[in-house]
């Protein structure tokens, strides 16, 4: 029987329902005497401290590249326990993600996820994964000037608006912010911050600063999240990475943005939407912006001032709010 077992091995996906990003999927490989369990980064936030991703009893991770992280080891170690059943062989583990708190916010949550693996004693077996859905919604502001400020979440495909948002750590939310004129003109739209907020209240509990000095996506530096390239006239469309507040009751995020319009190819616009690129360590603009002042230790004030004294005057600009944006609880 041994022998017919070595000759066998299969690939196992699980995935917790409710739990994690559509394409994140955590899979197991197991072998004739090993297991190996692969662990998307996207699903851990993108970064990974030692000891926080660990395999039963404590054995921990044995390859990390820039794509994720490889658990593996002896099928019989690290606590893993046999079972016989009628027609298959099981050997069971959990594996366990306790991240260590740092920061006001977290890109991934605590949670333990069954790993099993079946040998049959005839034929062979294979598991899928459990495919959740997610789903979410939109601000609007009118603007005395006759200007309608707005902030939508999209699905993936930015093909339709989306209501009721809920989001698992590990996914990408896309946000629309747009604004339109009546009668109608051609308008430039800029993001001039964005704060995040555990509640309602924007001066009420931790904030965390997504978006600030007229433009700068702040967030990516410790995320995905980035401004997206213009298709259109009057809307701007960025993707944020989920987080957490840790230290707050609720499970649910509210972002306030400020925006502001312009009249399209107005000469000197203040605003910007500026991105930040983790492997270049540079700031840089899908639609060709002066990023030069983000990340600098002077801020962008004096580009600011500059630049509104040289260019056109704003035609309005208003604060929006969106959300709340739930969490999805983590197995």
């Amino acid at each position: 029987m041994m022998k017919a077992l070595r000759r066998r091995w299969f690939v196992l996906f699980f995935l917790a329902a409710a739990a994690w990003a559509r394409d994140d999927l955590v899979s197991v490989t197991c072998g004739h005497a090993w297991l190996s369990v692969a662990v998307p980064a996207g699903v851990l936030g993108g970064r990974l401290a030692a000891g926080e991703l660990t395999l039963g009893s404590g054995c921990g991770v044995t390859v990390a590249d820039g794509d994720g992280y490889r658990l593996e080891h002896p099928l019989g170690g690290c606590g893993t326990t046999l079972e016989l059943l009628q027609d298959t062989i099981r050997y069971s583990n959990v594996l366990h993600y306790r991240p260590v708190a740092g920061g006001p916010v977290a890109r991934a949550g605590p949670f333990s996820l069954p790993v099993d693996c079946y040998y049959p004693r005839t034929g062979s077996v294979s598991s899928m994964a459990v495919q959740p859905t997610w789903v979410p919604f939109s601000s609007t502001v009118a603007h005395r000037r006759r200007l309608r400020f707005a902030l939508d979440v999209y699905d993936s495909s930015w093909s339709s608006r989306l209501l009721q948002p809920g989001y698992s750590l590990g996914e990408l939310i896309n946000v629309q912010a747009s604004v339109s004129a009546d009668p109608p003109s051609p308008l430039r739209l800029f993001v001039d911050r964005c704060v995040a907020t555990p509640g309602a209240a924007a001066a009420a509990g931790p904030r965390h600063h997504v978006i600030a000095d007229d433009g700068c996506l702040l967030d990516g530096q410790l995320g995905r999240s980035r401004f997206l390239p213009q298709r259109g006239k009057g809307f701007l469309r960025f993707q944020l990475d989920t987080f957490l507040f840790p230290n707050a009751s609720g499970s649910q995020i509210y972002l306030r943005c400020h925006l502001k319009a312009v009249p399209e190819g107005a000469a000197g616009a203040a605003g910007k939407a500026c991105s930040y690129d983790r492997l270049a360590a540079a700031w840089w603009s899908p639609n060709g912006d002066d990023c030069s002042c983000c990340g600098s230790p002077a801020g962008c004030g004096g580009h600011r001032r500059r630049r509104l004294a040289g260019g056109e005057g704003l035609l309005g600009e208003a604060s929006v709010r969106l959300g709340p944006l739930g969490l999805l609880p983590t197995a």
